[in-house]
């Protein structure tokens, strides 16, 4: 759990269970009712899944494993964008799937290095759909 961006609250809640992720969000003020904001449910990106597509001692193993470490594990297959590994701590809303920033893997080939990917959408609407969910008012889902 922690807060949105710009802040306190708004908070995203980002939990495991078995391989999956769920992500949320709460608004909590003093004196008044916590205000649930449901998110979406993402398969975790696990070791294994990993092995599968990169071997041993190849650089993108090497790559993905450095991105784990300093995502803290939070790791999943964000589906809109092919071959994308992407930081489940971080969104543009918090409760979104879609990712501040992620890495994109060639399986093809091992031996060259991850791009690295961002996916921050500074439009109005964006900003707007923040704004309302800081004011603790219903917003249609976003993902």
């Amino acid at each position: 759990m922690r807060p949105s961006l710009a802040n306190i609250l708004l908070w995203r809640i980002v939990y495991r269970a078995g391989d999956q992720y769920y992500v949320d969000a709460v608004r909590a003020t003093p004196f008044s009712e916590p205000k649930q904001y449901p998110g979406s449910i993402v398969n975790a990106f696990s070791v294994e899944s990993a092995q599968i597509i990169a071997p041993e001692d190849s650089v993108l193993a090497y790559d993905i494993e450095r991105f784990r470490f300093f995502s803290q594990g939070y790791l999943y297959r964000y589906s809109d964008e092919a071959n994308v590994v992407a930081d489940l701590r971080y969104a543009m809303f918090p409760d979104s799937i879609k990712p501040l920033w992620g890495i994109r893997m060639n399986p093809a080939t091992p031996q060259d290095h991850v791009s690295m990917e961002y996916f921050r959408d500074p439009s109005q609407r964006s900003f707007d759909r923040l704004w309302r969910m800081i004011r603790g008012e219903s917003v249609d889902p976003f993902d």
